[in-house]
């Protein structure tokens, strides 16, 4: 019976022994591989997730995710520090979706202050060559 139990105690001490070796070489592994990425110390430019409560969503008026992101408050306080608004730099558009026009002009062009692209939904094609054509 004493030697089983010592036969257990060693058999534990060698598998925590290969499980904290494991774990360094998955760690070396992992660092060289990012190395070899090129992604040694990489962070995402800002949060990947981001949660709010529902009074501040309620207050806001904006239920969409896009409005809760960092940048956005970011871009707020650039704005506030100037004394502007979002309406000051990018007015509303008041375009109608009209579900019967030309697919082509069913989704209006849209860009924003946050630095997106304008949607190509194909719109614009035409002046753009007419722009083109003149320069």
């Amino acid at each position: 019976m004493r030697q089983s139990k010592k036969t257990i105690h060693d058999s534990l001490l060698k598998a925590d022994s290969l499980h904290v070796k494991s774990r360094a070489t998955i760690a070396e592994a992992e660092l060289t591989l990012l190395r070899a990425l090129g992604l040694e110390g990489w962070e995402p430019p800002e949060p990947l997730t981001y949660t709010r409560r529902s009074s501040e969503a309620l207050a806001a008026a904006r239920f969409d995710a896009e409005y809760f992101a960092p940048r956005v408050a970011q871009l707020l306080a650039k704005l506030s520090a100037y004394g502007l608004t979002i309406h000051d730099v990018a007015p509303a558009r008041h375009d109608a979706f009209d579900p019967k026009a030309p697919k082509a002009r069913s989704i209006p062009a849209q860009g924003n202050a946050l630095g997106n692209a304008p949607r190509d939904n194909g719109a614009l094609k035409g002046r753009h060559k007419k722009r083109r054509q003149r320069t």
